[in-house]
């Protein structure tokens, strides 16, 4: 029962402490679980209790909770800093912090600590009480209650409720904030968890759609570079003027250098993307440093002459013979970014590639140094730093006249990174560029270079070996089922198969691959991946459990697919295919695996 605020306990002044009420209040204040519901029992127990009209509950120096007892109101999560609290007397509110003790305001307009309080004379409030709640020495919270209507409102049997009731408020205070920690950390993990997931989802989708768009490019390149050799080889057959074999045999290079760049973009796209998952893995390996940047300045020989530039290496302190472990692939992406791109920028002159070695760590790493300097249009100073960043180029004309996607230095200057190296920059604008990078190397063992020699020596003899064996499996005619749902690459991969005397079924999904299987004694399969109806993946796996049923010989099944990401080679590998070869795949390529 809410009593009148007013004459609660002042209609009985002698009055003893009840306490049945008092453990009533106890178990009130104590079952909010939440701030806000524990400061709407507290001041609900306050208006029953001290006769207040007015009042507010401070806690950590701001007003939470305000109340007006006729007709009730009561206003939380106000969140008022007290300084700029006008409802109440500030200054009794400070000198209660200060002392932690509490004050009691019988005549607020005759008390020496309140009759010049501004807030007393503007408002002539009567009764006064400001109670501060403890635990463990701490101020928790601050009561104040206040009433204008009567002086000597606050009697000292409420002032001995309230401060009886004090310290379960603090416990309750604390339990409820503490509560509201755990809450919120439970919320946040929750939102942390969902936003991880939610980014997790992103990136898995956009991984999914560079995939998707590095096979939609990359597939139509079998059909363009496919029909390259085809007609090159039908040229070569037709007895065509030297003028016009070599008019016809320009186009084609043409056309095949326009798709071999096109390719080189889709690969940067898939390495940035990468790039930003974390994704890039190293895989070390036996290699010459001599000999890769040999092979990379032969690579751009030819491109080269056409400009009249000169090419040029110096190996300076380059012990004879010597084998790192590092990864070779990303080593020569790096390079073949960075002569790519001086050949591009240089119009007279020329480029050099230089490269030496230093013994680090006791003589059981190298530190291999590589520069790519060229005499070209060079680098401002200010844009240095900026020719670093993805999408990026020197400027706009730059970009205008020399094209090119500003993916390469990026994805140059990471790859380094990844090997713990560093890449810089030394350019001036008209004179050309020197760009250098230096990565540390273990030095391979004798073992694994003898090891990766005889691997080498086997791997020329193999080749050998394929060559012949390719002609003379040739002259069989073996039987090769095609299954592959775009038809422009269908006709590229017969013509290819039947120049090497293969004849050929053609199978438009994996559905009917598998038909194809088991209606014929095929000598091999090439398989593409993503087809309508049954993927790849799904025939291959049904053609081996097939075979494994009858315990018939395994046919040789080729994956072919624009998906260049090593997962998609480990999921090939694993449902049973042979080799995994990469779209688009040449000829020689082909020939090679028939």
């Amino acid at each position: 029962m809410v009593h009148s605020p007013i004459n609660n306990f002042t209609d009985c002044p002698t009055a003893s402490i009840d306490l049945e009420n008092v453990l009533r209040a106890t178990n009130i204040i104590s079952s909010a679980i939440d701030t806000d519901g524990l400061l709407r029992n507290i001041v609900k127990f306050i208006i029953e209790t001290a006769g207040a009209s007015t009042g507010a509950i401070i806690m950590d120096g701001m007003i939470q909770a305000e109340y007006v007892a006729s007709p009730l109101c009561i206003q939380t999560k106000l969140n008022t800093p007290i300084c700029n609290w006008r409802r109440g007397s500030v200054d009794v509110v400070n000198q209660v912090i200060r002392s932690k003790r509490t004050i009691v305001v019988s005549n607020a307009k005759e008390d020496s600590r309140t009759h010049q309080d501004p807030y007393v004379l503007r408002t002539c409030m009567k009764s006064i009480l400001c109670m501060p709640v403890i635990h463990k020495d701490q101020i928790k919270a601050i009561l104040y209650v206040e009433n204008d209507l009567i002086t000597d409102c606050f009697k000292s049997q409420q002032v001995d409720v309230l401060s009886i009731l004090s310290t379960q408020m603090a416990i309750s205070i604390d339990n409820s904030r503490y509560l509201q920690a755990q809450i919120k950390a439970a919320e946040d993990l929750t939102r942390e968890v969902r936003m991880r997931e939610q980014e997790q989802d992103y990136r898995r989708r956009q991984e999914e759609f560079i995939d998707r768009i590095c096979h939609e490019i990359r597939n139509p390149l079998q059909g363009v570079l496919g029909n390259c050799d085809l007609m090159q080889s039908t040229i070569a057959q037709l007895q065509l003027s030297k003028d016009d074999s070599n008019t016809l045999n320009n186009c084609i290079e043409s056309i095949r250098t326009c798709s071999e760049y096109q390719k080189v973009i889709t690969d940067d796209v898939l390495t940035l993307s990468k790039l930003e998952f974390n994704q890039v893995t190293l895989y070390p390996e036996v290699m010459s440093p001599q000999t890769l940047v040999n092979h990379i300045v032969q690579m751009f020989e030819g491109e080269a002459i056409k400009k009249r530039l000169y090419t040029c290496i110096e190996v300076d302190n380059m012990p004879i013979n010597l084998y790192v472990m590092c990864d070779y692939n990303r080593l020569s992406q790096v390079l073949i970014n960075l002569v790519s791109n001086a050949i591009k920028f240089t119009s007279n002159g020329g480029i050099t590639v230089e490269c030496s070695a230093a013994p680090i760590n006791g003589g059981g790493e190298m530190e291999l140094c590589f520069s790519v300097k060229d005499t070209g249009i060079g680098v401002d100073r200010k844009d240095s730093d900026l020719i670093f960043d993805r999408f990026a180029q020197a400027t706009q004309r730059v970009s205008s006249d020399y094209g090119g996607s500003g993916l390469g230095l990026f994805i140059g200057k990471n790859i380094v990174t990844l090997m713990k190296g560093e890449m810089k920059l030394s350019s001036k604008l008209g004179e050309g560029s020197t760009f250098s990078f230096s990565i540390p190397c273990k030095v391979a063992s004798t073992q694994d270079v003898d090891k990766w020699l005889r691997a080498k020596d086997e791997h020329n003899k193999q080749n050998a070996r394929t060559e012949e064996m390719s002609l003379k499996a040739c002259q069989g005619n073996p039987l090769v089922l095609v299954v592959e749902d775009n038809k422009i690459n269908q006709r590229v991969l017969v013509r290819m198969l039947l120049g090497a005397k293969c004849n050929c079924l053609v199978a438009s999904n994996g559905a009917e691959g598998f038909e194809k299987f088991l209606e014929n004694d095929l000598d091999l399969i090439f398989m593409d991946i993503a087809m309508p109806v049954m993927d790849g993946y799904e025939c291959t796996r049904r053609i081996r459990q097939v075979e494994k049923q009858r315990g018939s010989k395994m046919v040789p099944i080729i994956g072919l697919s624009g998906n260049v990401r090593q997962e998609h080679h480990d999921a090939g590998v694993e449902c049973g295919m042979n080799r995994y070869l990469v779209k688009p795949c040449t000829t020689k390529e082909m020939i090679q695996v028939v």
